[in-house]
């Protein structure tokens, strides 16, 4: 199972908890709990904060010579645009390059890669370039595993998914989904408030600036224009 905190962010607070042959529950800390031990652990934990408990998954079997230890998944930006639909225009795929981590947050020593809207054919990875001038990985740099040209499966039903699910909030004018692709299927991780536009900056080959996200912003800047402005103001420009 996954433990993190509900508000949470980065991939902070997060524990992994895997069941054992004799039926203790081994943490990425090399730490172990009967059943019991780990129950009063969580009530513990979630004495301070609301915390969220799933049951782990596995990824997708063509995705796991890229997983290492950590379960892979996409970011995928979607949008409501101008007749209220949702449609998304952005994704990479994320994996880790650290044998001891749990997640696959970029700024905990992940790479990502540009995927391709259409066919979900893998681009090169980046990494953050945090502690040094950003590498470019066209095959995984601890299994070796291709990476660039690689074509995601379940690509077609993933990008349903988060259109869907988009639709559930349609609040909400952008979301960053966490989507990961499993044996099962593909599964939502989670939405997020801030998208992950340096992941999609980094990677992609246009500015996120140039294409769909950016016609779709223009669009609700100009009805947020439209609903604040004076009657005045609309009439200079035409917009009466």
């Amino acid at each position: 199972m996954l433990i993190k905190p509900l508000k949470g962010r980065g991939g902070r607070g997060c524990e992994r908890w895997l069941r054992q042959a004799d039926g203790r529950y081994l943490d990425q800390n090399g730490i172990t709990r009967d059943a019991t031990e780990l129950l009063v652990h969580i009530v513990t934990l979630a004495a301070g904060k609301a915390m969220l408990v799933q049951g782990a998954m596995l990824a997708h079997p063509e995705l796991r010579d890229l997983a290492v230890n950590v379960l892979t998944s996409c970011r995928i930006m979607s949008i409501r645009n101008e007749t209220g639909g949702f449609e998304a225009t952005h994704a990479v795929f994320k994996s880790s390059t650290k044998p001891e981590a749990i997640v696959d947050n970029f700024h905990k020593g992940g790479i990502v890669s540009r995927v391709d809207m259409t066919t979900g054919e893998l681009g090169p990875a980046s990494d953050a370039g945090t502690a040094q001038p950003c590498v470019w990985y066209d095959k995984h740099p601890l299994t070796g595993a291709e990476i660039k040209g690689r074509i995601l499966p379940q690509w077609r039903e993933t990008i349903d998914l988060v259109c869907r699910a988009h639709a559930a909030f349609p609040d909400r004018i952008t979301v960053g989904w966490d989507v990961a692709i499993t044996d099962q299927g593909p599964r939502i991780i989670e939405g997020n408030v801030q998208s992950g536009c340096d992941m999609i900056q980094r990677t992609h080959d246009l500015p996120a600036g140039i294409g769909r996200l950016a016609e779709c912003y223009a669009h609700h800047v100009d009805l947020a224009f439209l609903r604040d402005m004076s009657a005045a103001w609309k009439e200079r420009k035409g917009l009466t």
